[in-house]
């Protein structure tokens, strides 16, 4: 439902919330038990708060790849959602049966990492589980999208042997990792030759700039070398004696 159908979720005298049972918002987007409502001759049925998580999820989804995740006419989108399992979304095959879909489509992986989108193919499963108690909670929802900005990363400091396991936004600066890297292991920033192994790519601790796109498409982890300016050029120069 928009904003002129949107109403301010009270909770009863215990923790248990108030149930609710009217009826707006666009079939291809409403949790099943909100179309429940829309069959229920006797007025028994109702709904709570998941009801939301449900639509965004099915506007997400559409966001991501451009179609409605449950696309029927409203006598049969009931039936067909209550059948779907870990579904994400269904559409017709060629014949005319119903083809549940587990993943987004491959016709994405241009505009996402595979890491990103392993990440919102979970989500998404949990979003719009069938059963309202299976369905992730909004608190679940928010620290999700917080593990989903942050990448792990792994540091090597060969001059010491030590490894340092590290969280980092993909959309952080050169200058912010560095920064990072030089509060987790005390190595000063302006002294810091970063290299991405897997790449190889060198990152310059004092740009500003963003992290380069190969970096931040890789699927799992960061994984750096951390070297002094002195350790590279003595690699790189070694003394002539």
């Amino acid at each position: 439902a928009d904003f002129g159908f949107a109403r301010h979720f009270r909770r009863g005298a215990g923790t248990k919330p108030i149930d609710m049972f009217s009826l707006a918002g666009t079939p291809v987007f409403m949790a099943p038990e909100a179309l429940d409502c829309v069959f229920d001759q006797r007025g028994t049925k109702h709904y709570d708060e998941k009801v939301d998580m449900w639509s965004t999820g099915a506007i997400l989804y559409q966001c991501i790849v451009g179609r409605p995740a449950f696309y029927a006419q409203l006598q049969d989108i009931l039936p067909l959602l209550r059948r779907k399992g870990d579904a994400i979304a269904f559409k017709r095959g060629r014949t005319g049966q119903i083809v549940y879909i587990r993943d987004l489509p491959s016709e994405v992986d241009g505009r996402l990492s595979r890491r990103f989108k392993e990440q919102m193919n979970k989500m998404l499963r949990q979003m719009m589980q069938v059963q309202p108690t299976k369905r992730m909670s909004f608190q679940e929802f928010f620290e999700f999208i917080g593990q989903l900005q942050s990448t792990p990363l792994e540091v090597f400091n060969p001059s010491s042997g030590t490894h340092h396991s590290l969280s980092a936004s993909s959309d952080m600066t050169c200058s912010a990792l560095a920064a990072m890297i030089s509060s987790a292991t005390s190595f000063d920033a302006a002294d810091q030759i970063i290299v991405d192994m897997e790449s190889g790519i060198t990152i310059d601790a004092l740009s500003d700039a963003p992290l380069p796109s190969v970096i931040q498409q890789q699927t799992q982890q960061w994984t750096f070398l951390l070297l002094s300016k002195q350790q590279m050029e003595t690699q790189c120069c070694p003394d002539a004696d």
